[in-house]
């Protein structure tokens, strides 16, 4: 009974200390692999600097997060944002004119002047067909798009509603306050990304690795292109607004009611319409036929002179014949 108990003690001291000499070299094998993927000193020292570009906490990127939280707010007109700066709105402001004149280069030369006094400049301005007081009768039209410093647009408007018959005029404006925060804040952060990327680029050792950082670099330096341009694109619109004038020359002014007519205005308006466009035609056709005096004489000249030829002709012909039947 003894040696029974003697033999299963030593069995499970032999047990016990298999398990124990198994758990240390599972712990050794551990420890030994966390040291072959732990990282250097330079890794180390990397990680930290780039953390503290992107502001890292740790747990987010808090420069990111927060400039992003500010703008998920509605911004107002110098309001104060969470790094201390001003957000200033940003309205982007079109006007679109139809307009009609009688001195057609009376009015195109004064609205550029106009345009020029008040710091603005043409984005394009073209002009097509004839006066009304020349030769023909087709008349011209200006298109122009105009930019104008928001600040003077108004003062501008008023000059140019002086010096043509405007027929419509329609306006809109943009609120792009969030979208250029949001592209700015999106920039610091790529600037400060392009300024790690360099730091990690001068001290890469390895090829593969410096190609790697080199193309995040490049990339980092295309989107911060791309923001920028943005940007420009913002403050220009911003700054100068769009105006659009389609001009028409016209003989006569056509009125523009400014309430509702009534059923027999309708009717007489149509009918003083009907037989100006009556007389209009009339004159264009006499005026046709004058210009074209010269070419109906020659005409006339050229087909009596065929038909006395083929009259002759044709006597000539019934003379062989009678002569041959007899």
């Amino acid at each position: 009974m003894k040696k029974k108990i003697i033999i299963c003690t030593l069995i499970l001291a032999l047990l016990i200390s298999t398990l124990v000499s198994c758990g240390a070299g599972a712990a050794n094998d551990l420890a030994v692999r966390d040291d072959m993927f732990a990282p250097s000193a330079k890794e180390e020292a990397l990680r930290v600097e780039t953390d503290a570009a992107y502001g890292y906490n740790g747990g987010y990127y808090a420069d990111v997060s927060d400039k992003y939280i500010e703008l998920e707010k509605p911004i107002e007109s110098g309001s104060t944002g969470a790094n201390g700066g001003d957000y200033k709105e940003k309205i982007i402001k079109n006007v679109s004119i139809a307009a009609q004149t009688k001195e057609y280069e009376k009015s195109l030369d004064g609205i550029l002047a106009a345009l020029a006094q008040h710091g603005g400049y043409e984005e394009s301005v073209t002009s097509s067909g004839k006066s009304y007081y020349s030769s023909d009768y087709y008349t011209r039209t200006a298109r122009m798009t105009l930019r104008v410093p928001s600040q003077n647009l108004d003062k501008f408007l008023g000059e140019v509603g002086n010096l043509i018959n405007v027929t419509s005029q329609s306006s809109s404006q943009s609120n792009v306050t969030a979208q250029y925060y949001d592209t700015k804040a999106r920039l610091e952060v790529l600037e400060a990304e392009r300024i790690a990327y360099e730091e990690m680029l001068k001290m890469a050792k390895d090829v593969s690795e410096v190609l790697e950082i080199r193309d995040r670099l490049y990339k980092t330096i295309e989107e911060i292109e791309a923001n920028k341009t943005q940007l420009n694109i913002y403050d220009n619109k911003v700054s100068f607004s769009t105006v659009t004038i389609n001009l028409d020359e016209v003989r006569e002014y056509v009125e523009v009611p400014t309430a509702k007519i009534t059923f027999g205005e309708r009717i007489a308006n149509s009918f003083k319409q009907s037989w100006k466009n009556f007389a209009d035609g009339f004159q264009d056709f006499t005026v046709w036929i004058i210009g074209a005096i010269p070419t109906l004489i020659v005409l006339a000249v050229i087909f009596g002179g065929i038909a006395v030829i083929l009259t002759a002709v044709i006597k000539k012909a019934r003379k062989k014949r009678e002569s041959n039947s007899k």
